[in-house]
């Protein structure tokens, strides 16, 4: 599925497995939310940019608001609950 960012660019929405047998929703991008995450609802909280949303009883982070700034990954309670990708 393709979906339009807020900068009006395509993206590939999808599923990456991760070592272990994880997986983890988003966009390509520098950082996901994986299968890990309890959705507490810190990261959102914490992103100065709101690039961070609750969609279909998930966290999912939006490339075109997201700088990489990682307070995400400083807030989440959970060992490997949001990951930097390549």
């Amino acid at each position: 599925m393709f979906v339009v960012d807020t900068n009006g660019n395509l993206n590939y929405r999808y599923v990456k497995y991760l070592p272990g047998g994880r997986k983890y929703w988003g966009k390509k991008m520098g950082y996901a939310v994986t299968d890990s995450c309890i959705c507490c609802g810190a990261c959102e909280e914490e992103c100065p940019m709101e690039a961070i949303s609750k969609t279909n009883d998930r966290f999912e982070i939006d490339t075109g608001l997201c700088t990489e700034c990682g307070l995400c990954l400083d807030v989440c309670p959970v060992e490997d609950g949001i990951v930097k990708t390549d």
